[in-house]
This record gives structure tokens, C-alpha cells and sequence, in this order.
């Protein structure tokens, strides 16, 4: 099975109840694909230490409480038609 592309960095945007904008400080060395200094992430799954939330909505106010400037690990899935990555993130 192929590794998963990944990024790490800064969220520096809470953009809607699923998406921000990172600014991207590393990406893995066996990525497939190339990536901005700046990436729009969808969010697929959200992981903080035992909490896990799916896909959803989840309220901007709550994303940006656990999110907005933490350091953050990106699994990508995929990225879309318009741009922006779905993946799984994980806070570091």
C-alpha cells in the first residue's frame, strides 16, 4: 500500500466549519505531489489526542478555538477539482 503524501505546518485561517488555510512548513520527502507554501485543507477526519471527529460540520467558532494557530499534521486523501487537500489532520 502507498504511503500517504503529507504536510506539516501552521493554520493560519479557519475558512468554514470544514476547511482552513495552512501555511506549510514541511512535507514528507516521498510525496507524489508538489504543494504551495500555502494550502487550503478540507478536513476528512480531525484527531486530537483521544478525539476523533468525521467529516461534518462543525461549528467555525470550535474550529477556530482548536485550531487557529496550532501546529498541525495533514494525511492527504486527495485534492479536489477547485484545489483545496481533503485529509485527515491531526494537531502536533
Amino acid at each position: 500500500m502507498a504511503q500517504s503524501d503529507f504536510l506539516i505546518g501552521n493554520v493560519l485561517e479557519i475558512l468554514d466549519d470544514e476547511t482552513f488555510e495552512m501555511e506549510v512548513m514541511r512535507v514528507g520527502r516521498k510525496n507524489r505531489y508538489a504543494y504551495g507554501y500555502e494550502e487550503k485543507i478540507h478536513i476528512h477526519r480531525l484527531k486530537q489526542s483521544e478525539i476523533t471527529t468525521l467529516v461534518g460540520p462543525h461549528p467555525k467558532p470550535f474550529l477556530e478555538r482548536m485550531l487557529k494557530g496550532k501546529e498541525v499534521m495533514c494525511l492527504v486523501h486527495s485534492r479536489e477539482p477547485c484545489g483545496q487537500i481533503e485529509a485527515d489532520v491531526f494537531i502536533i
